[in-house]
């Protein structure tokens, strides 16, 4: 697992060594960044598009590119 790219999670591992702990925190974040997309689309497209962007990067894609079922 990396850690990096956020603060809290970088501190926790820094602080702590535990990875899970660190997994925790950068869940908790991606959690409030979804529940931010809700308030300002109640649809959850946006929320939709976020969450299929790690898979993307994964596959190697250099641009976000939409995806027929996430109509937006």
């Amino acid at each position: 697992m990396l850690v990096g790219g956020m603060p809290q999670a970088v501190s926790e591992y820094l602080n702590t060594k535990n990875l899970r702990a660190v997994d925790a925190i950068k869940r908790k974040i991606v959690k409030l960044y979804i529940d931010d997309f809700r308030k300002i689309d109640k649809t959850g497209k946006i929320g939709k598009l976020f969450a299929a962007i790690p898979a993307m990067l994964a596959r190697g894609v250099s641009r976000f590119i939409r995806h027929p079922s996430l109509k937006v």
